[in-house]
């Protein structure tokens, strides 16, 4: 039977989305260690879903469900970015990095059902890995990790590590949320460590988000607007969500 004070943090937690052991500390003035035992115990009871220092709601829409399942959401949205992507921002020759992300592997895909050739790819991504597997004329590299089975993706600092000695014209990264205050979040903290290190390494460093992406904040924070060079999304994004990114010296592409 949970007490009065873990409903309340429930409570509060689906009100948020998300929150961290410290907000919940602050915001019901007890302990680290009483929290994270609240936490063991509302997860084991099925309310929420414990994430790296926090928690979030049960069933919430970023929640790290199946590669397959994250795909199908928004997914002509995702299509248009993806095939704006290949047509106007990938040349032969270049050296690009495509992240682990539903986006990324369509843009894998694509690159593998065109047959195009000529350039070199890192990911750390194993399903844009299997795609690009089946692309002769493609240089591509994997980089090592810990396997994150639910995202396909590889994590961790011996990630960071097999990047040493790398550096790319373009890196294509995708985010959970964008607000013109808070840059760019995401909900795994080992996930944003990655994006980083991919960030620091490129050229050009391209965002890909669908709109159901802007305007949202995250718990773990990758970097912020002004580090990064485009943001492409789609059309479906509203005029007021449009007109504060289009305040914002970084460059958005509305697909």
């Amino acid at each position: 039977m949970l007490e009065l004070r873990q409903m309340e943090i429930v409570d509060f937690i689906k009100n948020k989305g998300m929150a961290s052991i410290h907000q919940l500390g602050k915001e019901f003035h007890i302990s680290l260690p009483t929290i994270r035992r609240d936490l063991a115990k509302l997860e084991k009871q099925g309310t929420i879903k414990r994430v790296h220092g926090g928690a979030m709601a049960k069933g919430d829409v970023f929640s790290d469900t199946s590669l397959r399942q994250r795909v199908q959401k928004n997914i002509k949205e995702k299509e248009k970015i993806a095939a704006y992507v290949v047509s106007k921002l990938i040349q032969p020759g270049d050296t690009i990095i495509l992240d682990a992300g539903t986006t990324t592997y369509l843009i894998a895909s694509l690159i593998r059902k065109q047959k195009l050739s000529g350039l070199t790819i890192i990911t750390n991504s194993i399903a844009n890995a299997t795609e690009l597997a089946l692309c002769p004329g493609i240089t591509h590299l994997l980089t090592a990790g810990k396997i994150h089975s639910e995202t396909m993706s590889l994590l961790g600092p011996e990630t960071i590590k097999s990047l040493d000695g790398f550096h790319v014209d373009k890196a294509f990264i995708g985010t959970a949320g964008i607000h013109w205050e808070n840059g760019l979040t995401d909900i795994n903290v080992e996930g944003c460590t990655v994006k980083r290190e991919f960030l620091k390494r490129a050229d050009k460093k391209i965002i890909l988000a669908d709109h159901s992406k802007i305007g949202k904040i995250y718990f773990a924070n990758i970097c912020s607007l002004d580090e990064v060079d485009m943001v492409v999304t789609d059309s479906g994004i509203g005029n007021e969500l449009k007109n504060k990114m289009d305040k914002i010296k970084t460059n958005f592409i509305y697909i």
